[in-house]
C-alpha cells in the first residue's frame, strides 16, 4: 500500500505542474518510473549481454570453423547463448513484483547460477581459443592471416560479453539494497 501511495504522491506532484513546462513533465514522469522500478536495469543489462552474444553468432561460427577445436567450442557458444535466454528469463520472474517470496528467491539463485554458468563457459572459450591461436600462430609462423581475423572478432565478443555479465550481476547484488533507498526520495519539481 506505501507504494501505491508513494506512486500516487509522485504522480500528484507531476500532474500539479504540468502547466509549467511540458519538456520537465517528461523527465519527471521517466524518472519516477525509474525510481519506481530499480530492477529495470539489471534487466537491460541481461538484455545487452544476451543481444551481444546472439547478434554475433556469425563471428562466432566462423571462428568455430578456423579452430581445430570446432566441436567443442561451438558447444560452448550453443550453450552461451541458451544461458543469455535463460539469464533473462530468470531475471524477470526474480524482478517480477506479483511472484511469491519463495519463488523469487529460487529465481534468484536460479539466475546467479546461470550468470555463473555462462560467465566459466565464457573462459572456457577463451582459454581454448587462446590455446588454439598459438598454436596455431606456432605452426604456421603467420599473425596476419584473414582467418585469424574471425577469432580476434570473436575474442573481443567474448570480453565484451563477460564485462556485461559481471555489470548485470553487480546491479542485480545491489538493486535489493537500493530499492528501498530510493523510495524514499521525494520529487519535487
Amino acid at each position: 500500500m506505501k507504494a501505491n501511495k508513494q506512486v500516487k504522491n509522485s504522480e500528484e506532484i507531476v500532474f500539479q505542474h504540468k502547466e509549467k513546462n511540458p519538456v520537465v513533465l517528461f523527465f519527471m514522469r521517466n524518472l519516477i518510473k525509474i525510481k519506481n522500478h530499480i530492477a529495470f536495469f539489471p534487466l537491460i543489462m541481461s538484455i545487452v549481454s544476451m543481444m551481444i552474444i546472439t547478434l554475433n553468432i556469425p563471428s562466432f561460427n566462423n571462428s568455430c570453423v578456423v579452430l581445430r577445436n570446432e566441436p567443442m567450442n561451438a558447444f560452448y557458444f550453443f550453450c552461451n547463448v541458451l544461458l543469455s535466454i535463460l539469464i533473462v528469463l530468470a531475471y524477470i520472474n526474480a524482478s517480477n513484483r506479483k511472484v511469491s517470496k519463495k519463488k523469487k528467491i529460487f529465481y534468484s539463485i536460479l539466475f546467479f547460477v546461470l550468470v555463473g554458468l555462462s560467465l566459466l563457459l565464457d573462459y572456457i572459450y577463451l582459454h581454448d581459443i587462446s590455446v588454439e591461436s598459438h598454436l596455431y600462430n606456432a605452426m604456421n609462423q603467420v599473425t596476419g592471416d584473414p582467418k585469424y581475423f574471425y577469432v580476434a572478432d570473436s575474442l573481443k565478443y567474448t570480453r565484451i560479453h563477460i564485462i556485461c555479465l559481471y555489470v548485470s550481476l553487480g546491479m542485480a547484488v545491489i538493486e535489493p539494497f537500493l530499492q528501498p533507498l530510493v523510495h524514499k526520495i521525494h520529487i519535487r519539481v
